[in-house]
């Protein structure tokens, strides 16, 4: 990210915990990031994702079956390529995940990695 432009970021989790998490470590690393939450899918707005340079979005985010969460992901990369999309990845959605999300402005990383792994790639 350039310095000086407006950094929005938004998180996407149906666990609290897991925003929560994700928020300390953001802004203990990036204060300069403004973040947004939503709980699932069906919350997140087009006005979210025209503000966000940023996305994270926990693929464990609702009960449907991996591959449409992993479908649903990859329509929003190819209309928005403007942000940096970060998936935390449950085994059951990797292949999937591999499949549909991996590319250019996308990276993925397993739910169970360490909290230094987002940091890096943000």
């Amino acid at each position: 990210m350039l310095p000086g432009c407006c950094k929005n970021g938004l998180i996407i989790s149906k666990t609290p915990l897991i925003q929560e998490g994700l928020k300390g470590a953001i802004t203990g690393n990036f204060p300069d990031y403004k973040l947004a939450y939503c709980r699932t899918i069906e919350e997140l707005t087009l006005l979210q994702l025209r503000r966000s340079n940023l996305v994270i979005a926990d693929l464990a985010v609702n009960n449907a079956s991996p591959r449409a969460i992993c479908e649903y992901f990859y329509s929003l990369l190819s209309q928005y390529r403007d942000i940096h999309w970060v998936f935390l990845v449950p085994k059951s959605s990797y292949p999937h995940a591999v499949d549909l999300l991996m590319g250019p402005v996308s990276t993925l990383l397993s739910d169970e990695e360490p909290i230094e792994n987002l940091i890096s790639v943000i």
